[in-house]
């Protein structure tokens, strides 16, 4: 059954990407609307089981690593300031937003320190897609994003962790702190240092793609110890892309990848967006919601793009930046997931928690479609 329904999510998420630009939409809405069909919000065909979403893991950390691999290391240094700039300005608005939202609603103190923090998070996966299909990955507003979602990302996790700290949470805020910091370093001497001569001997190997084989092998592990110190592991596999980047393999690696990647593992990762989400059964207030979701969007957006204007960037570059890290994904529901498990928050907040990610990871590739003038290409 498993075979006739990974059958069926890439001929149909190949059908409706092709159908999307039809009508000059991005393709990737066309998949994650595939997944709506599928899954439990429509038909119900098929759910998320466990398979699937591992092999959705696998395609956004692919995704990632392609970004890590396209992405300019001599723009990224020349705007790690305006990325810096974004992270803050992205992060800032949206926690204030979300926490003043929860004292109106009368939650307490703890649900709005967390809906706030739900409200920082940002998922760069779709934006990286759409960037990808208008070829503006290595552009100025691509870099930004890319550098501004590591930095996103790292203050995400102290976030939770200092207020599941106050929560009562038995977790060491200064354990953290270390751990995640000894990782970055860790990980940028050994890709600075070692991935050039690791890939130039593994060059000399003579092996039918055996410098993807690596590749990929490094972009897991970097993953997956990403994971284990508590980033989210897309930041990971987009690290070890930036540091490949800098051998001589990279544009082999690159092209290699992004076969790999439209051909199953992109095209799965945004079918089961669709296919999580189940809008049937949603038990909200609708009038939170409402105002949950557009915080998300306007905050984010706003906040992100002053940033990028702080940094002296021009109002349609900045707009851009905002736009694109707008999205929210794994991260969001990672955080909700886990203070809805600790009995913080209720199914009310989680599920609108669900509602803004379907919303910004729809929404975001439309507008960014639009600013690049609907040129996107029918890439996965």
């Amino acid at each position: 059954m498993l075979l006739l329904h990974l059958a069926i999510i890439i001929i149909l998420a190949k059908v409706f990407a092709f159908l999307s630009t039809r009508i000059r939409v991005p393709p990737i809405i066309g998949m994650i609307v595939t997944g709506l069909i599928l899954g439990p919000t429509l038909i119900g065909f098929m759910e998320s089981d466990e398979v699937i979403h591992a092999l959705a893991i696998i395609g956004v950390n692919i995704l990632l690593f392609i970004a890590g691999l396209e992405t300019d290391i001599s723009l990224l240094r020349k705007q790690k300031v305006t990325s810096m700039f974004v992270a803050v300005g992205g992060v800032t608005l949206p926690f204030i937003g979300g926490f003043i939202l929860s004292m109106v609603s009368h939650l307490s103190l703890i649900q709005g320190l967390i809906v706030g923090t739900i409200l920082t998070a940002t998922s760069v996966s779709i934006t990286v897609a759409v960037l990808h299909g208008v070829d503006k990955l290595r552009s100025v507003e691509g870099t930004v994003i890319l550098g501004a979602a590591v930095l996103d990302d790292i203050i995400g996790v102290l976030l939770l962790t200092f207020i599941f700290a106050v929560a009562g949470v038995q977790t060491s805020i200064v354990v953290t702190i270390i751990k995640l910091f000894a990782y970055l370093i860790v990980a940028s001497l050994v890709g600075y240092f070692l991935f050039p001569p690791l890939m130039y001997r593994v060059e000399r190997l003579r092996l039918p793609h055996v410098e993807v084989a690596i590749g990929l092998s490094l972009a897991f592990i970097y993953a997956w110890s990403a994971h284990l110190v508590g980033i989210a592991s897309i930041t990971g596999a987009y690290l070890a892309g930036l540091f490949l980047a800098r051998t001589r393999l990279q544009r082999k690696i690159a092209t290699d990848m992004e076969i790999f990647s439209e051909v199953m593992f992109g095209p799965i990762f945004f079918v089961n967006v669709g296919l999580e989400a189940n809008l049937r059964h949603l038990v909200v207030n609708p009038t939170f919601v409402l105002l949950f979701v557009l915080l998300a969007i306007l905050l984010k957006m706003f906040g992100a793009m002053g940033g990028a204007k702080l940094a002296k960037l021009d109002t349609r570059t900045s707009l851009k930046i905002g736009v694109g890290m707008t999205p929210r994904g794994e991260v969001a529901l990672i955080v909700g997931t886990l203070a809805l498990s600790y009995g913080y928050i209720g199914l009310p907040i989680f599920n609108a928690t669900v509602v803004m990610v379907l919303v910004t990871s729809v929404l975001a590739p439309l507008l960014l479609y639009r600013l690049y003038g609907g040129t996107a290409s029918a890439s996965y």
